[in-house]
């Protein structure tokens, strides 16, 4: 079920979606005035949980973790854009958490968060130390539900998703966004690079969730036959 979402003032609107079939539960925010979705990741039964890309709204997030009865293991950073990690240093502080991500290409990127930061109005809580993640690696931050991470560059030259093949979901980052891709030149893009990471993601299985970092969902299946910039990679 999900709960609609209704603009609030400074603040974001939680959205809770449970996947049919699905062993995981994900609540999403959207933190910034750019609309990231920042994810609650977790296991219902355990309350294990991680969270994914928080770009801003620390205390509500704290909040929102402390309400559901989460116990966090970590903090996931698909790429170092400032809305995806300007939050990340006030987070891990606040729940004494360990930081994934992104890949190793994205360290001049992390270097320049606070510039990032002041550039776009978007507050930056601070440095943190993070743990670069490499293609391949596999994280056990939830029991049961492995995590393999995908080097995905083009949007940053670091960027990663991160796949759940046993609950069939994909956090995406902004590799793609619901129907296209980011076209606005930014440091680290590469289009080359990205249409060589589109067309691995086409492998993966259709009914693959995909968790976009800004707008609507969708599942692999649907991008295939709405995403042109998908078709052609």
């Amino acid at each position: 079920m999900a709960t609609a979402r209704t603009p609030r003032s400074g603040k974001s609107a939680p959205l809770t979606h449970i996947w049919p079939k699905a062993m995981l539960e994900i609540k999403t925010l959207e933190v910034t005035f750019v609309q990231q979705n920042c994810r609650l990741i977790f296991d219902p039964e355990t309350k294990a949980a991680v969270v994914v890309d928080p770009g801003g709204s620390a205390d509500e997030l704290v909040a929102t973790i402390k309400e559901l009865g989460l116990t966090v293991t970590g903090i996931l950073i698909t790429h170092a854009h400032i809305d995806h990690c300007g939050a990340v240093a006030a987070l891990a502080q606040a729940l004494s958490v360990p930081v994934y991500g992104p890949h190793q290409d994205d360290t001049k990127a992390i270097e320049a968060l606070q510039l990032q930061g002041e550039c776009l109005n978007i507050p930056w809580s601070g440095e943190f130390e993070n743990s670069f993640v490499r293609d391949g690696q596999e994280l056990e931050l939830l029991p049961g539900h492995l995590i393999t991470v995908l080097h995905t560059p083009g949007h940053s030259r670091g960027s990663v998703c991160y796949y759940f093949a046993a609950d069939q979901l994909l956090l995406v980052g902004d590799v793609m966004v619901h129907g296209g891709i980011w076209t606005r030149k930014q440091p680290g893009m590469d289009r080359a690079a990205l249409m060589r990471s589109l067309a691995r993601l086409k492998t993966l299985p259709d009914d693959t969730k995909l968790l976009f970092g800004h707008g609507p969902d969708s599942t692999l299946e649907e991008e295939k036959e709405q995403n042109s910039y998908l078709a052609q990679a």
